[in-house]
């Protein structure tokens, strides 16, 4: 599971490979593992991994209803200096979130010797670079699509948006409603490019989150679409069988 501030995204698998996945709004505990519980039908779960970036105390009781309802105790990755040929250093591994950690794991695992970019579009937008050698180089942690809406709607009072994020084009516009919305999209769009674009040729621009799809869309920069790059640095960090450490 890959619990993020908005909703969870969750995969099961069979012998290390994926046989059905979902993604369900960041609910109460109970409900939220209810609604679990009932996606993954007469499914026996044997080993559950959660990854989160809510605070700890969400976490832990997240954890004891997901123990209580599934009857395994979820493992969560400890962020580590080197796993995987990740390297993190001048910084605490833990402080860069579990999300980003993890998905920076995928990343290298998928394009080893290459930079790349990774950039998670979600309720935050999250942009972190790896060199070829596998070195996290820094990043950047942003309002997301969303978040830059609510915060339009909240203070313009004469403009009007859906709550919607993949709205806009990367163009002028002259009604304020869709100036604000191609407003939003090319804030988004010029930061990922620009960040792209200090890289040599070799770099792999990689794309995940809720809004993931959209940006892709509209990008300049040929990018790559992984959805479930959390849960491939899962697959790394917290390994069920051999096979997840090298697929």
């Amino acid at each position: 599971m890959d619990a993020g501030n908005t909703r969870v995204k969750w995969r099961l698998s069979q012998d290390g490979r994926p046989v059905s996945s979902g993604a369900l709004f960041n609910d109460s505990d109970a409900r939220l593992v209810d609604a679990l519980a009932d996606s993954l039908g007469t499914a026996r779960v044997d080993v559950c991994r959660l990854s989160s970036v809510r605070k700890e105390c969400i976490v832990h009781s997240l954890v004891e209803a997901l123990a209580d309802r599934l009857g395994v105790m979820p493992q969560l990755p400890e962020p580590c200096a080197s796993l995987g040929g990740l390297v993190v250093e001048g910084v605490e591994p833990v402080r860069l979130g579990c999300d980003r950690w993890l998905a920076m794991l995928g990343a290298v695992q998928l394009y080893p010797k290459r930079d790349v970019l990774i950039v998670d579009a979600g309720t935050a937008m999250t942009l972190d670079c790896v060199n070829s050698r596998g070195v996290f180089v820094g990043g950047l942690i942003c309002p997301g699509l969303y978040m830059l809406r609510q915060s339009l709607r909240r203070s313009l009072d004469r403009v009007t948006l859906s709550p919607q994020a993949d709205l806009g084009q990367p163009a002028l516009a002259r009604q304020s409603t869709s100036s604000a919305e191609n407003g939003i999209l090319c804030m988004a769009l010029a930061l990922v490019e620009r960040e792209f674009s200090r890289l040599g040729s070799n770099a792999v621009l990689v794309l995940c989150g809720g809004d993931a799809p959209f940006l892709k869309k509209h990008l300049q920069s040929s990018a790559r679409l992984h959805p479930d790059l959390v849960f491939q640095g899962l697959g790394i960090a917290n390994p069920v069988c051999a096979s997840e450490c090298t697929s």
